[in-house]
């Protein structure tokens, strides 16, 4: 399955090369921003999602006021009994 991520950042570990002097090896993480990417799904191996925490779902619930109006269903422009 092919994923399609926005505002995704790429993270990578860089080993410097050894070199004469320094002989130890030192790991850098290089952070890049992406943005919009298509990645196939065979080159996924782990995915964490980070984001806001869900929004709550009790003030989606709550009912709305009625309004002074009233309601009428809508018809096609002719009075019933034209036809």
């Amino acid at each position: 399955m092919n994923m399609v991520l926005a505002d995704c950042e790429e993270f990578r570990c860089i080993k410097r090369k050894i070199t004469k002097t320094a002989k130890d090896e030192t790991e850098i993480e290089e952070r890049r921003t992406l943005g919009l990417a298509i990645v196939r799904g065979d080159f996924i191996v782990s995915l964490s999602i980070e984001g806001p925490p869900p929004a709550d779902s009790s003030t989606r619930l709550t009912t709305l006021q009625s309004g002074p109006g009233m309601g009428h269903p809508a018809g096609r422009g002719l009075p019933v009994g034209v036809a």
